[in-house]
């Protein structure tokens, strides 16, 4: 089987870089345990965290985060299997629309605050890659 694309969806905003670093790493270890305790080896996707470089593009933007935010978008949650939610996600506005996202667009989904047997976990992964011809 191939390595699953799991985007990892974590609060953001009223963290600093370090923060969300160090969360970021600590909760990416948890997904990568999460799976291969199923046997399912993982490449994890992560929100758009790059600032842009171009001045006059970032004074053109009403809504920062909304660009980055389609950032994330197109590059992490585009190209996933699964997405991951990390803890507290529910208190989160763009995780909670990535929830409400993965709900319309039928992409499986996981919650580092829940538990799941391996069963469950290869049921939903199987769920995950299979391709629609819709």
């Amino acid at each position: 089987m191939r390595a699953i694309k799991v985007f990892h969806a974590l609060p953001l905003s009223g963290f600093d870089d370090d923060e969300i670093a160090k969360r970021m790493a600590k909760e990416d270890e948890e997904i990568r345990q999460l799976f291969e305790t199923a046997g399912i080896d993982v490449m994890i996707l992560h929100p758009h965290m790059d600032e842009l470089k171009d001045e006059v593009e970032l004074k053109q933007l009403r809504h920062p985060n909304l660009y980055y935010f389609g950032l994330s978008l197109a590059e992490g949650i585009a190209k996933c299997d699964i997405i991951a939610f990390g803890h507290s996600w529910r208190a989160a506005r763009g995780c909670i629309v990535e929830q409400f996202i993965s709900e319309m667009y039928g992409i499986k989904c996981v919650e580092l605050d829940k538990e799941y047997s391996t069963e469950k976990l290869l049921s939903i992964v199987k769920r995950a890659i299979v391709v629609d011809d819709d």
